[in-house]
């Protein structure tokens, strides 16, 4: 990661107009060296005037410098996408079956071609934005917001394997020799050519899957768990590692393709979490009985948040009101606070 680019993420996380995408990979940065975590200590604590030690000249030119992208980072709207080259030498020694994979973010990309090296192309979409991905072989993924999709610059080996944090929509181009894999934190999906929507994000309780098209195999630890069919939908659950099996709505996922979300009888804490991620918001209930009330409606990429919180304010059979300050919407019940 470039100097620049770290500031940047510094600076967006101290003003809070950060992304879950901004805070992973300042902990990344933090956690490679000590030196990266003093480096920000000392920033954090002149951002919060409370360190008066004396400064080095190189740390009065790095505190200038994080003024400098904090004043900016309001005016200019984030990169919709971010794409990234990243380079990883990966040796597999096929004589006694080992294979080293790439760490990290990496971890469950298995190359198989002996001693080379692996060019991986990591698109990062933030809230509030959503991106179309052509893949080397044809495979086209509709990428949503708050996402990260990485996959090598070709599929020339045995398989064709991509990793992906947060949702996507999968049209995979069909090759029976050369099988498609998805990494998530939990289940690998195993599929030849087929459409597909995986939704995984760390804060969920579950990691979704719905299969459109086509037949998908879920495998976790080289145990398989279970074989899809089109028109059905798994909860995989990061608790205790079962699958549920949930409705599925063929004309949801067109509608996700175009911007549209829609949501059935669904609790005001779970929409949302979307609307956090499709307008870049935080909402904050302070009344656990709002957070119960039920909707069914759709919130479109392009909607007014106000407006929205005013339709759900008019249906709603428990009265609420509703405040913001910066990125924060506070929801209230008007006859007193129910504690969490």
């Amino acid at each position: 990661m470039t100097e620049e680019r770290i500031f940047e993420i510094i600076a967006r996380v101290l003003n809070g107009t950060a992304s879950l995408l901004d805070h992973q990979e300042l902990n990344e940065w933090k956690a490679a060296s000590e030196g990266n975590e003093r480096i920000y200590l000392i920033l954090k604590n002149v951002w919060d005037q409370k360190d008066s030690r004396k400064l080095t000249e190189t740390e009065r030119r790095r505190i200038a410098r994080l003024r400098e992208y904090a004043m900016t980072a309001g005016k200019h709207q984030q990169p919709k996408v971010r794409k990234s080259i990243i380079y990883r030498k990966v040796l597999a020694y096929a004589a006694v079956g080992i294979i080293l994979t790439v760490s990290g973010f990496f971890a469950g990309l298995q190359w198989f071609d002996i001693s080379r090296e692996v060019k991986i192309s990591e698109v990062v979409v933030s809230r509030g934005s959503r991106a179309q991905i052509k893949l080397p072989d044809g495979s086209i993924v509709w990428l949503g917001h708050d996402s990260r999709l990485s996959y090598p610059e070709k599929f020339d080996g045995s398989t064709r394997e991509v990793r992906l944090l947060g949702e996507a929509y999968f049209d995979v181009e069909s090759d029976v020799s050369h099988p498609f894999l998805v990494h998530t934190s939990g289940p690998t999906l195993r599929v030849t050519g087929t459409e597909f929507y995986v939704q995984d994000y760390p804060e969920d309780n579950f990691i979704e899957t719905s299969l459109i098209k086509g037949k998908v195999t879920l495998v976790i630890n080289n145990r398989e768990l279970a074989q899809m069919k089109a028109g059905s939908k798994l909860a995989y659950s990061r608790q205790n590692g079962t699958l549920i099996p949930e409705k599925f709505e063929a004309e949801y996922y067109e509608f996700w393709k175009k911007g549209e979300y829609t949501f059935i009888d669904q609790p005001f804490a779970e929409i949302a979490l979307m609307m956090k991620r499709i307008y870049n918001v935080e909402i904050v209930f302070t009344d656990s009985r709002i957070k119960e009330k039920r909707f069914t409606g759709s919130l479109g990429s392009d909607d007014n948040v106000y407006t929205l919180l005013e339709i759900f304010r008019r249906s709603s059979s428990t009265p609420f009101t509703y405040s913001m300050d910066n990125n924060t919407i506070y929801i209230s019940s008007k006859h007193g606070k129910q504690k969490e």
